[in-house]
């Protein structure tokens, strides 16, 4: 149990700097309108997991300390707590693996073709396999060992064939640039900081970022076939038929997803120049290093030998009688 208690508290820490860092985060997003890119999006969730603290430091106490006996309750439910996100998360992917399996290969050859078009000119390897099912998503990639496209038929049977080069595109850039273990890696890090909302929201916005890092990455390899308007014009039509709830049966779309296509073409259409990039590429830089040094001062007054810095004596030696 004793590992128990100590596992909970280096969590506490790490799930407290990068609660810190997805706060940074949002507010450079809403103040410098800057979309972090998908390096700094999982560092930022890597900061739930690695403990960054000051040299000379133990995250656990070779002593036996007072403060265990006060987590002995909150371990029981930290624990209990992983073990029930777990179950839900293995349930997820329980149906998704139920809804590969109602779908069926599709048999269109001016697909297919489309869809190893878009592979060779991503250098993707393994070709995936496009299968026709009916999920809510107009395309959607399922399976990390072996991911496939799945597309809703009636969707793709009203895009054109720069529309179709577009989706199919972008959905094996998910593939090409490993969207599908990242997100595997981080449901693990929610399902370990399932009591902090700001690490669920942190992986939403990963998950906004990946979709982003797509639409960029399909737009570099597509560049001479599409342009950026055609790029956008695609997304609007998959909204438009998202839309029309009548005539596409099994498709529909929330007010997060209209907000998430919106912000996608603003930033499809909006080409920015290389000091811009220059420019954000130093402010997350910053304010990583910023997030890196509140961790380290912090884990001064929250690591053993606490509060060795501030007083000069252990916390072993300043609680005895």
């Amino acid at each position: 149990m004793a590992s128990l208690y100590n596992a909970f508290y280096i969590i506490l820490f790490t799930s407290l700097i990068g609660g810190v860092f997805t706060i940074v985060s949002f507010m450079i997003n809403r103040i410098f309108r800057i979309v972090l890119p998908l390096w700094a999006g999982f560092g930022g969730m890597a900061l739930y997991v690695v403990p960054v603290f000051s040299p000379g430091l133990f995250p656990v106490s070779p002593e036996r300390q007072i403060w265990v006996e006060g987590y002995k309750l909150a371990s029981f439910i930290w624990g209990c707590g992983i073990i029930l996100s777990a179950l839900c998360c293995l349930l997820r992917m329980q149906m998704g693996y139920r809804a590969i399996n109602c779908c069926r290969i599709c048999d269109e050859r001016h697909i297919n073709s489309i869809c190893v078009q878009c592979a060779v000119a991503a250098k993707l390897k393994n070709i995936p396999t496009v299968y026709f099912g009916g999920l809510d998503d107009p395309a959607c990639v399922i399976g990390v060992v072996h991911p496939k496209i799945i597309l809703n038929k009636k969707v793709a049977a009203r895009l054109s064939e720069v529309q179709l080069t577009a989706v199919l595109e972008h959905e094996i850039m998910h593939i090409k640039r490993g969207h599908m273990v990242l997100g595997r890696i981080n449901d693990v890090i929610c399902i370990r900081n399932w009591f902090n909302p700001i690490a669920w929201a942190a992986k939403r916005e990963f998950d906004v970022l990946c979709e982003i890092d797509c639409d960029r990455s399909a737009l570099s390899v597509l560049r001479g076939k599409i342009d950026h308007k055609e790029y956008a014009l695609t997304m609007l039509r998959l909204l438009e038929l998202s839309a029309v709830g009548v005539s596409v049966s099994g498709v529909s779309l929330s007010v997060s997803g209209f907000l998430l296509t919106k912000r996608r073409m603003v930033l499809v259409m909006n080409n920015r120049s290389a000091l811009y990039r220059i420019f954000s590429t130093l402010i997350l830089l910053t304010a990583v290093i910023l997030v890196i040094c509140f961790s380290v001062k912090v884990s001064r007054g929250y690591f053993y030998p606490y509060p060795a810095y501030s007083k000069g004596t252990e916390y072993s030696q300043a609680v005895q009688p």
